[in-house]
């Protein structure tokens, strides 16, 4: 575990990966860092022939938790034994990719890429699960006032597009994030959340740009919700602000320009998904998701913003995210006991 200690350090983040590890440890481990939320045993079916494992990486972002997992092949299940101790939250599921398949909530359901599930203490789960996911975990007494028990397990296709780009948004610039970051970035997400599940004023967040004050706040998100667009141009930003292409460019002016500015957020966005030991795609896959022409391309402006090859920038970033990996069940229950309403909410057993 790594813990921010100062205005310029990183947020606090919980690691842990069973890669490289000895067979009966890394399932040894992974079940008892798991057995906080769900038990764990082998698939009928491993493709790989893995043993149950994977890896997490948890940030904790004020009384939030946003995780990433990635689940070898693995069956998963979540029993009122298990419930009844966890503290009481709503949790926001996006398979990025993988699937699982299997009972949620007494209902047959299915988890494939690009869709959202809503989970909570009180909902039951058993299923196959290999899949990378990314989620946001908030305590229900954030949102007193909405019926969180009445939500469905999935959201519509609108909600569903607007929650997957948010959690999408979150997970590229937590690396980047500060503790001084943590009550503003907090507060938004809060909202944004009861202003999504809020019948009442969720069209608010649908037909606008959610939560963000000025113009070159919007321009910026709607910017890092599109790094993977090749296409993405000057007018096409002012459009979808209605803003004209003039204050579009005079917003930038300081920073280079428009196109300046995208293609150092997308460099900085695969400086990121670089450095997480989590990641697996090829260069040219990620030059894909980073709108980037080609692997070549990524190379070269890689070496020169960050001075070396990105395989070795990598390398060096993963081998030091291993050596401070350190013992993580301690850190992960105390996280989790801390993640209840401060009062009421009986003692978590871990």
């Amino acid at each position: 575990m790594t813990q921010a200690s100062g205005p310029e350090q990183d947020l606090p983040v919980l690691r842990y990966s069973t890669a490289g590890q000895p067979r009966d440890q890394a399932v040894e481990t992974w079940r008892a860092l798991m057995r906080l939320m769900y038990g764990i045993e082998p698939a009928a079916r491993d493709a790989q022939g893995r043993a149950p494992g994977g890896g997490i990486a948890v940030h904790r972002v004020g009384m939030l938790l946003a995780n990433r997992t990635v689940w070898h092949g693995q069956h998963v299940a979540r029993d009122r034994r298990l419930a009844d101790p966890t503290p009481d939250h709503i949790a926001f599921q996006f398979c990025r990719s993988g699937s699982y398949h299997g009972d949620i909530a007494g209902s047959t359901a299915s988890l494939l890429p690009g869709t959202v599930v809503v989970a909570n203490r009180r909902r039951m789960l058993a299923g196959r699960l290999a899949a990378d996911t990314i989620g946001l975990v908030v305590p229900r007494h954030l949102v007193a006032g909405l019926d969180t028990d009445a939500l469905a397990i999935r959201f519509d296709p609108a909600r569903n597009r607007l929650l997957g780009a948010r959690l999408e948004l979150l997970h590229r610039t937590l690396p980047r994030a500060r503790p001084a970051d943590v009550p503003a970035l907090e507060a938004e997400l809060i909202g944004f959340v009861r202003h999504l599940l809020d019948p009442s004023r969720a069209v608010d967040v649908l037909e606008g740009p959610a939560l963000d004050a000025g113009q070159f706040a919007r321009a910026e998100r709607l910017v890092l919700a599109r790094l993977d667009d090749r296409d993405l141009a000057p007018e096409d930003i002012a459009a979808a602000l209605g803003i004209s292409r003039a204050t579009l460019y005079r917003l930038f002016a300081p920073l280079g320009g428009v196109m300046a500015y995208v293609q150092e957020q997308r460099f900085l966005a695969l400086r990121d998904a670089l450095a997480d030991p989590l990641e697996r795609r090829s260069l040219t896959r990620l030059a894909g998701a980073h709108g980037i022409g080609s692997s070549a391309h990524l190379s070269r402006g890689f070496r020169a913003r960050y001075g070396a090859a990105p395989r070795d920038w990598a390398a060096a970033r993963r081998a030091e995210a291993v050596a401070r990996q350190g013992e993580v069940l301690g850190p992960a229950r105390t996280w989790w006991r801390g993640f209840r309403a401060p009062c009421g909410d009986a003692a978590v057993r871990t």
